[in-house]
């Protein structure tokens, strides 16, 4: 986001200023990469060969699973949004691979090189989906102290601080994510007790850490180690 635009946004919160300036967060997300083990052991399965030469999508997953044994979920629902269909015309190869470079090269292939699928593991069991879906399959609860930025307010004073402190948030990272309640593709944020409890993608949990030290920063408080910034992280 733009450092200039942030700095006038927490100043304006600061000196107790109108609406914080809105900025988007640019998007950093890494939907294919793996870190678990039991992940990492389904996706390193090595594919022997496979060749489909002008065949449906569908079939190459299904060529797959024969091939390596792995339980790969399409959510094709999901992928119509991008006119993408099971009986797409696929031509794809792959022979001595692992299971998770074949993936990548049937997406990228049947998307034309768009990138507009990714792949996550949800139990074990391989999922592919559009990369925005990726993305928020990884989202997580964290919690954030802030006591000590409403240390010197009381009562309604209080209050307003907090909500100016959310406002900021919300306007200046990733703001469309926080909006759109009916999908499991949005974020939340409450206040209890000076703690500020969050659902987000990690991406977006970095940026608030970083919000939160320029907040620090600006009243004058020297930034505390990493239990100060965030005490709880679970899944959400």
């Amino acid at each position: 986001m733009n450092r200039s635009a942030l700095s006038l946004a927490i100043i304006g919160l600061a000196f107790v200023a109108g609406p914080a300036v809105q900025a988007q967060q640019s998007n950093r997300p890494n939907v294919q990469r793996v870190t678990q083990s039991a992940q990492k052991a389904d996706l390193t399965r090595i594919v022997p060969s496979i060749e489909i030469i002008h065949g449906k999508f569908g079939d190459a997953f299904d060529a797959l699973r024969d091939a390596t044994g792995a339980s790969i979920f399409v959510n094709w629902k999901s992928l119509e949004e991008f006119h993408i269909d099971r009986s797409d015309d696929v031509t794809f190869s792959a022979r001595n691979v692992s299971l998770g470079d074949a993936l990548r090269m049937l997406l990228l292939n049947a998307s034309h090189g768009r990138g507009e699928m990714g792949i996550y593991i949800d139990q074990n069991v391989i999922c592919v989906d559009t990369a925005e879906e990726c993305k928020w399959s990884r989202k997580n609860t964290r919690v954030y102290d802030i006591r000590d930025l409403l240390r010197n307010v009381a009562g309604q004073e209080r209050g307003q601080q907090v909500t100016r402190i959310i406002k900021l948030l919300t306007d200046c990272i990733d703001p469309n994510s926080w909006t759109d309640l009916s999908s499991r593709r949005h974020g939340s944020i409450k206040e209890l007790q000076g703690q500020l409890i969050v659902t987000q993608t990690p991406e977006n949990q970095q940026a608030i850490v970083e919000m939160i030290e320029h907040l620090r920063a600006l009243f004058g408080q020297k930034l505390e180690s990493a239990p100060k910034l965030s005490s709880t992280t679970r899944p959400s």
